[in-house]
């Protein structure tokens, strides 16, 4: 039987699993042909390659193998932090029909105190989910632990399913290959997008963001990707999943169903309002 829906890669950031994806899953997958993998070296996804130092191009061509297995040569792509680097990656590799990034990583300035506190507070987090979780995970019904715990990746975790609270929590413990790849986003850049690419790309950014604020990334992203068009996501934070669904499920769906519609610039998607 065949299936007519377009398709669309989702990928999660750092830490996280696919499972980032489940409060807009649903929505999406009635339109799309969702295909939400989990990255090598995070938990439940394949081991990484323990030869070799990891590369972002190392994650990228685990998604292009994922294309490749599922019989697909272009898909529209949506990536939240370090899944809107490699949206980018799979864009200069031309395998993205269109990109949505979502609070993507990478745009900061190399060698600031703002990117050393990055690391530093990303490595802490890990390593204590890590010992933290065994313990964490069963008090997680608790608002104002979640609110705590989720800070990070929440505008308001309080507000968050306790049921994705613990999937996430868990999934930061178990992410085997955290260390490596954050070293490989700390010493990388994002690919340089030629500025009259056709392929459109938004860049969509929670204002409540406080892992990766946009007044401190999004001119490093305009620099890569100059073509690239902004949008904010009121209330939300890092993980705009978590805070606002429906405006994540509508930013993504008004631009791919624009692309599919033959719309061919981000600011064409963006006057091409018709039904998603």
């Amino acid at each position: 039987m065949s299936d007519d829906r377009t398709p669309l890669l989702c990928i999660h950031g750092i830490g996280d699993t696919a499972s980032a994806w489940r409060t807009v899953a649903g929505p999406l997958a009635g339109r799309r042909r969702l295909i939400l993998p989990t990255l090598p070296g995070h938990h439940g996804g394949p081991p990484l390659d323990a030869r070799r130092p990891v590369r972002m191009a190392q994650l990228a061509d685990h998604l292009e193998r994922v294309l490749d297995d599922a019989g697909i040569d272009t898909a529209h792509v949506v990536g939240n932090s370090l899944g809107g680097w490699l949206a980018l990656e799979l864009l200069a590799r031309g395998r993205a029909r269109s990109v949505t990034a979502l609070c993507p990583a990478g745009g900061w300035e190399r060698g600031s105190r703002f990117e050393a506190r990055l690391s530093m507070r990303l490595r802490v987090s890990q390593r204590a989910a890590k010992y933290a979780a065994p313990a964490m995970v069963g008090l997680l019904r608790s608002a104002a632990l979640r609110r705590v715990l989720m800070a990070d990746v929440s505008a308001d975790g309080a507000g968050i399913d306790p049921r994705v609270a613990s999937s996430f929590l868990r999934g930061l413990a178990g992410c085997d290959g955290f260390v490596p790849i954050l070293d490989a986003v700390i010493a990388e850049r994002l690919p340089a997008i030629a500025a009259d690419c056709a392929t459109p790309v938004v860049v969509a950014w929670g204002d409540r963001d406080r892992l990766l604020p946009p007044e401190s990334n999004e001119g490093g992203l305009l620099a890569a990707v100059p073509h690239a068009r902004l949008t904010r996501l009121p209330g939300a934070g890092h993980v705009p999943m978590h805070d606002d669904p429906d405006a994540v499920v509508a930013t993504i769906l008004t631009l791919t169903s624009a692309v599919d519609r033959g719309a061919t610039s981000a600011a064409d998607a963006a006057d091409d309002q018709g039904e998603c």
